[in-house]
């Protein structure tokens, strides 16, 4: 973000490239598509430290997980990770989509973009 802005400040490119030590050509391309980063950005799709923008497949999995969560979180009921993946495995039939299974791997991916701290592990321990 920071990059686009100086861009839309008018800085030289040559200059943006060698103050973050990247090449011209990448400033472009970030330039190129800066609605698209900006648009994730603001969304929280992508965490301040992250230097690669990756979002999944199963976003409309995501959007529905997250509203879950949301709505239990603010009526102060605790969460697990084993319920949380049960739920998106419920959330995932009602969609229709055959064969997906909720990994450990898409837990986490799907927890780090939303700063969610879950009061359980997954061994079921006691909250």
């Amino acid at each position: 973000m920071d990059i686009i802005k100086l861009i839309d400040a008018k800085f030289k490119r040559k200059d943006i490239a060698d103050k973050y030590g990247i090449d011209v050509s990448t400033i472009s391309k970030l330039y190129k598509n800066r609605e698209k980063i900006t648009k994730n950005f603001h969304s929280s799709l992508l965490v301040a430290d992250r230097k690669q923008m990756r979002t999944s497949v199963y976003t409309d999995v995501e959007e529905a997980l997250l509203k879950w969560f949301k709505q239990t979180r603010a009526a102060q009921l605790s969460i697990s990770g084993p319920m949380l993946a049960e739920i998106a495995e419920s959330l995932v039939k009602e969609m229709g989509l055959l064969d997906w299974k909720c990994s450990n791997g898409f837990l986490e991916r799907f927890k780090k973009p939303h700063n969610i701290a879950l009061c359980c592990s997954r061994r079921g321990s006691q909250c």
